[in-house]
């Protein structure tokens, strides 16, 4: 239950962070955010994890790795927007 309540926060923390570095509303878009950076958190973790990582190092290197993979996710979202068109 813990990690599940951990992940939400970090999810949070992490589609905050993405939310102020793309310049957005966060407290119009803030759903969207937390989904974003739950996402975030769980590509970020798998890619984290094929790179022969542990996760782990504390909460600073999870939101990185949210961050990081909310981004990935971003980027992702956008490629396959582009081969719709």
């Amino acid at each position: 239950m813990f990690s599940i309540i951990s992940w939400v926060i970090t999810g949070a923390i992490a589609g905050w962070i993405v939310s102020m570095i793309q310049k957005r509303d966060f407290r119009r878009e803030w759903v969207n955010f937390l989904l974003l950076g739950m996402s975030g958190s769980a590509i970020g973790g798998m890619v984290y994890r094929l790179a022969g990582r542990p996760l782990g190092g504390g909460v600073i290197v999870e939101i990185g790795v949210a961050v990081g993979g909310a981004f990935l996710f971003i980027w992702l979202i956008d490629k396959l927007r582009s081969m719709q068109r």
